[in-house]
């Protein structure tokens, strides 16, 4: 069963009721799917001329989730990642598998103190885990539920005008 009971809907990859509780995707081939798609877009802006260090990958949610997994494990240096309410994708090892081209890598995390979605919990677990894998974390609560505020729209811009400036 599906955290939508079944129901179709857009998803990154399937999560289960209880999956979000164990901070982990009960989807693995679905991530995989994710993150092929996303790593045939950023090759595709390769191809056009954008460097790597000047692609950001980040999301709400599901999308933050994808982004937190696959920016640490890009092979070539990225310009930072956004991960908004949001919580790590799988359980696997993350700090063993940081690529040495994106330790450092400026990330920008954000939660909301009353989401009812993905617990506010989950937002510090995922600051924690990319901090403790060595990536430049910048973290922000919120007093919003699982939404984008205008203050955290905001205080994101903010911070990827700081990454492309």
């Amino acid at each position: 069963m599906s955290i939508a009971g079944g129901l179709p809907l857009h998803a990154w990859f399937d999560v289960g009721p209880s999956d979000l509780l164990r901070r982990h995707a009960s989807d693995p081939a679905g991530v995989a799917t994710a993150e092929a798609w996303l790593r045939r877009r950023l090759e595709r802006e390769v191809r056009q001329g954008i460097t790597t260090n000047r692609i950001l990958v980040g999301g709400f949610s599901q999308g933050g989730a994808l982004a937190a997994w696959f920016a640490p494990r890009h092979t070539q240096p990225l310009g930072g990642v956004l991960a908004l309410s949001t919580f790590m994708a799988t359980n696997a090892p993350l700090e063993a598998e940081v690529q040495a081209a994106n330790r450092g890598l400026p990330a920008f995390v954000a939660h909301g103190v009353r989401d009812d979605v993905v617990s506010l919990g989950h937002g510090r677990a995922l600051r924690d885990r990319l901090s403790a894998a060595g990536l430049s974390v910048e973290y922000r609560e919120y007093d919003a539920n699982h939404t984008i505020t205008e203050s955290m729209a905001l205080d994101a811009a903010q911070w990827l005008t700081r990454r492309l400036a």
